[in-house]
């Protein structure tokens, strides 16, 4: 489907208020579920333009679903620095906040997807707004603080990672879902690791249609 591309700038709040920079992507509809989606870790690489993020959101729009992505704080042309992850969860929400209030956009019908740190930010911020529920590409349960997210969140959530992930083995995601209340999805891409090369169009293939199927 047509993508109506738009560089964009939007408040993020919390103690230390900043302006982000993103893009956002719209279908040719008139009315659009609508997501954004979080990058990977800021001190290691990760922006709005990793080749995952971008290819999800190119498949979210040939679903005819509206997609923001954005870079935290700190990050290419965004306002203020890392913030060990405070900061970020602020962004998610200024992200979601701003992607609301676009015309078009059914909200009702609002979803977070993540990956790797962005899955982590995403997962923290589930329960402060009203979502039609959330996706987590590999998210960093070995390395990043995880117990109690999800605790009181009813939508439904999509996990997706590969079978050799180093920082989400399957077992350990397992364990983590097996406590959730909220209907869950898990996916295992075969044959990769956590950086999921070569594996793009797969990942964004499953966050769409999780998405659509909603």
């Amino acid at each position: 489907m047509p993508n109506r591309e738009q560089a964009v700038r939007f408040p993020s709040g919390g103690a230390n208020p900043v302006e982000l920079e993103g893009v956002l992507h719209l279908p040719e509809a008139e009315r659009y579920a609508a997501a954004i989606v979080c990058h990977p870790h800021p001190l290691y690489g990760g922006t709005m333009d990793n080749s995952v993020v971008v290819t999800i959101v190119q498949a979210l729009v040939e679903h005819d679903i509206a997609a923001l992505r954005f870079n935290f704080r700190g990050v290419g042309r965004s306002q203020g620095r890392y913030d060990g992850g405070a900061g970020e969860t602020e962004d998610a929400r200024g992200a979601l906040a701003f992607l609301r209030a676009q015309g078009g956009v059914d909200p009702r019908r609002l979803y977070v997807v993540g990956y790797s740190f962005g899955a982590w930010v995403g997962l923290r911020c589930a329960d402060e707004a009203p979502l039609a529920g959330v996706v987590a590409v590999a998210p960093p349960l070995l390395a990043l603080p995880h117990e109690g997210l999800l605790r009181d969140f009813s939508a439904p959530v999509c996990f997706i990672l590969a079978d050799d992930d180093q920082f989400c083995p399957p077992e350990k995601l397992q364990a983590f879902v097996a406590i959730l209340s909220a209907p869950v999805q898990v996916h295992v891409i075969r044959d990769a690791d956590h950086f999921l090369w070569g594996h793009e169009r797969e990942v964004g293939d499953l966050v769409a249609g999780f998405i659509a199927g909603q």
